[in-house]
């Protein structure tokens, strides 16, 4: 039976082959000198054809800022004169050469807007202690030049071959700060009463209905509740919705949720990992209830599953799929012929995707490198002489050099020591709410699985030099990834070392000792054997040796201090993990916030978790040594020494050292074989960039 996704769907008079919808997000792949001169190029129009030639519906374009009081900044489409039609065109004739269609997207940020050099315009004054600047309330005139902006604009884009509009009333842009009464102060016809604050978004939209007439496809993306204080409810959104509709006869209307302007809000409405998906279906579900025109609504709608619940329901009669086509852009194509459990899945790391955007960097994909680079990576060329690869360790980094190599006919050896693939994923799925990486450790056993006619995997192996060269191979990859260690804190690796050898198999740690035992970052997940419950301070095994528990420490919960030196989300864990097991836990770091290396959404979430599991967090401290069960640290703006005491576990968080201790002998015995390393065995980074330079690799063979 075919994927009701796979209906065709109506909206206006416009007919779409499936009922998916690419919604409208940044890209940061436009061309251009500056904030007036960002347009579309090669890049972004290969970004937008391979989505289109993936089988998605309907593509709504990146957001396009119809008046120069809401510059582009160089990463986001501008559309102020007719200079932006002929990149638009080329963008619209590569989507319908693969047969579907695409939407102008109009929008302007208001207060919101990236780097105004001068005051943003707003509906209502204010000082922004966010972005540190004070917004401009618009006069009745500036209203009027953005309202014909806003249809100028809608013009070009149907010049430019388009199929219909959209426009940005939601997520605390421009429209939106005129439509709540969290920011719209006003007390002209502008402001005040609903009707005031309705005033120019339907004049918005009544202007670009004018201008485009009545058989082209209108539609608005709207925040369905604001979900912060003093904002405005689904309650609300159900009176204000249908009167935006008919001011513009509207023919859909795109749901979403949230404010950017408030930080929680702004992660709830593309939540990270940790958080569940369609989280705000119930709200498109209560729109839906008072409107007669086409619904598409997209939250973190992930999966095939997902999506068909959503027309399954009634709760929309589109599927937005925005960051699930980012990570596959032919899950569309693989629903249709029954293999989406071959589709990139959207993990919600939001590592590469929003990550990069909010660094003024083109968006990718930690799962498929190939987001993005589209131009140059589309397709697999196929190799000029098939070799024998031989691919020692199967984490990310060497999953992908091995998948990536066979694709192009190569034929390929995987060897990994433990019983499964995936290697570090495994960690960083076991902690508190990132489980989601099982989902990518799933997708790429299936993807090796799928081409085992050309990838022989060899697992419980633990390789050698004797290992790969009877192998013969013509070409080794090194991705045996890093080993964890203590970094600074060397002159303890004794007490390190018992630990490892101990933990796992349910032996004692050393919190009876004199010095607190130090623990790297990848065994923490040790402390979840029954063995080690924790009792006072001493595991229960180490207790019932001694035979008696220090009296101080039984009346209070053991006390461990998390050193991060990462600054993402290893330390965070862990920190939370130890937490959510009984223990009082400290996390120090030298830099100014925990977690500074973090996203905003991943931020914002990580930083809500350890609140609520009750970590302490101290921030500028660089840590020097342990004496007995303190940590000493140093501050670094006074340079004053600072001694945190009590702790019963001192867990370090680091990158790890490369595994390259046989590297040498294996180039002395196969000195003709080229070599590579990749991953954290050449360099410890992060799962993008193993992935990334396995990838690249896969291709270079």
């Amino acid at each position: 039976m075919s994927s009701p996704l796979w209906m065709p769907g109506r909206i206006g008079a416009l007919t779409l082959r499936n009922r998916i919808v690419l919604t409208g997000h940044g890209t940061g792949m436009v061309v251009g000198e500056g904030a007036s001169d960002a347009q579309a190029g090669r890049q972004l129009i290969d970004y937008y054809a391979e989505r289109a030639r993936g089988g998605v519906g309907l593509i709504m374009l990146g957001t396009q800022q119809v008046h120069p009081s809401s510059p582009g900044l160089g990463h986001l489409l501008v559309n102020y004169d007719d200079s932006a039609i002929p990149g638009l065109r080329r963008i619209a004739d590569a989507v319908h050469a693969q047969g579907a269609r695409i939407f102008g997207y109009l929008g302007h940020f208001g207060a919101q807007a990236p780097g105004a050099t001068d005051a943003p315009w707003t509906a209502t004054a204010f000082w922004d202690e966010l972005q540190g600047r004070t917004t401009h309330a618009m006069s009745a005139s500036e209203i009027a030049d953005v309202v014909a902006a806003h249809a100028d604009a809608a013009e070009r884009n149907l010049r430019a071959g388009m199929d219909g509009i959209e426009v940005h009333c939601g997520h605390g842009l421009l429209l939106h700060q005129f439509l709540s009464p969290w920011t719209n102060h006003r007390t002209d016809r502008y402001g005040g009463t609903l009707e005031g604050r309705l005033r120019f978004p339907c004049e918005v939209l009544a202007a670009v209905r004018r201008r485009i007439g009545a058989e082209v496809p209108l539609g608005i993306r709207l925040s369905g509740t604001e979900d912060v204080p003093g904002g405005l409810t689904v309650e609300d959104m159900a009176i204000i919705v249908p009167r935006l509709v008919d001011a513009g006869a509207l023919d859909y209307v795109d749901v979403s949720a949230g404010n950017d302007r408030d930080r929680v809000s702004n992660m709830r409405h593309h939540p990270p990992m940790g958080l569940a998906v369609a989280p705000y279906a119930a709200v498109a579900h209560r729109l839906r209830t008072v409107l007669t025109i086409p619904v598409i609504h997209g939250t973190r709608i992930d999966s095939q599953d997902t999506a068909e619940n959503l027309l399954a329901s009634g709760t929309a009669d589109f599927a937005g799929m925005c960051r699930a086509l980012i990570a596959d852009p032919h899950l569309p194509n693989r629903i249709r012929d029954a293999q989406a459990d071959l589709a990139n899945p959207c993990v919600a790391c939001e590592q590469a995707c929003i990550g990069h955007l909010h660094q003024g960097q083109p968006i990718s994909c930690v799962g498929n490198p190939i987001t993005g680079r589209e131009t140059e990576w589309r397709a697999f060329a196929q190799a000029a002489a098939m070799k024998h690869i031989v691919v020692v360790g199967a984490g990310p980094a060497g999953m992908e050099a091995a998948w990536v190599a066979a694709r192009r006919g190569h034929r390929v050896t995987l060897i990994e020591r433990n019983a499964e693939v995936g290697g570090q994923l495994h960690v960083a799925a076991s902690a508190p709410g990132r489980d989601g990486w099982r989902a990518l450790i799933a997708h790429r056993a299936r993807r090796l699985s799928a081409m085992s006619d050309r990838i022989a995997l060899k697992l419980g192996v633990a390789a050698d030099v004797d290992t790969v060269v009877a192998l013969a191979p013509d070409v080794v990859v090194m991705a045996c990834g890093a080993e964890p260690h203590t970094g600074i804190f060397t002159a303890v690796a004794e007490d390190v070392a018992a630990y490892v050898a101990e933990a796992p198999s349910g032996g004692g740690d050393r919190t009876g000792s004199a010095r607190a035992p130090v623990i790297v970052q990848s065994h923490v997940a040790a402390l979840t054997d029954p063995a080690l419950r924790i009792v006072s301070g001493q595991s229960e095994s180490a207790a019932s040796r001694s035979g008696t528990v220090d009296n101080e420490r039984a009346a209070r919960r053991p006390h461990a201090i998390v050193i991060d030196r990462n600054h993402h989300q290893q330390g965070i864990a862990v920190a939370c993990f130890l937490a959510e097991r009984g223990m009082d836990v400290t996390i120090v770091s030298a830099g100014t916030r925990v977690g500074w290396r973090l996203d905003h959404a991943n931020f914002t979430l990580a930083q809500q978790r350890m609140r609520a599991c009750g970590v302490t967090q101290k921030v500028d401290l660089q840590a020097l040594r342990i004496i007995g069960h303190q940590l000493l640290c140093r501050d670094v703006f006074s340079r004053d020494t600072v001694r945190l005491d009590a702790a019963d576990r001192i867990v370090t968080v680091e990158p790890g050292i490369p595994r390259q201790e046989w590297v040498p002998s294996l180039r002395a015995a196969l000195p003709d074989v080229p070599l590579h390393l990749i991953g954290d065995c050449r360099l410890p980074r992060d799962i993008e960039a193993a992935i990334l330079e396995g990838h690249r690799v896969g291709r270079a063979l």
